[in-house]
């Protein structure tokens, strides 16, 4: 942010005027003459390009946010497919097989049976990590008040005079 933004992204120099100062409690605080569009066009259009290339580094810094948040969900999501796809035929067949000796069911039930908790643990799984990629694009919510700011400031300036 440089010294032309106030903490909340609208161009301060542009709708206060240069010399914004803080009024004391009892002083009067005067409000800068307003200038007809046709007059600043230049300014306007040079704000709109640097608000323009504030708001797309504003979106690069929430992407990379955001792809630092999401890796971790997004590893144990592909490490939690490939261990359900790995594990399924041999403990399928080995837990089958066991079920078979200890109850007494039809080896067909015995795999319904396992195949049907395998995939509810990894549908858990995979559950738990989908909600922190959820959560990771959180970040995005800066770039967009950001932008509905921005907006409003450009609206202020394009109808000033109405």
């Amino acid at each position: 942010m440089d010294s032309t933004t106030s903490p909340n992204g609208v161009l301060w120099s542009r709708v206060f005027g240069s010399q914004s100062r803080m009024a004391s409690e009892d002083a009067k605080v005067e409000t800068p003459e307003k200038k007809p569009l046709g007059t600043n066009i230049a300014s306007l259009v040079r704000d709109l390009a640097r608000m323009g290339d504030l708001q797309l580094q504003l979106l690069s810094l929430d992407i990379k946010q955001f792809w630092s948040n999401a890796r971790t969900g997004l590893t144990v999501s592909l490490l939690a497919a490939i261990s359900i796809l790995a594990s399924l035929p041999v403990l399928l067949f080995g837990i089958a097989g066991l079920l078979e000796r200890v109850t007494g069911w039809s080896p067909d039930v015995c795999r319904l049976t396992l195949g049907a908790a395998m995939t509810l643990g990894g549908a858990v799984v995979m559950w738990i990590a989908v909600a922190r990629v959820g959560n990771a694009a959180a970040s995005f919510t800066r770039s967009q008040q950001e932008l509905t700011q921005n907006l409003k400031w450009v609206r202020e300036v394009l109808h000033q005079n109405e």
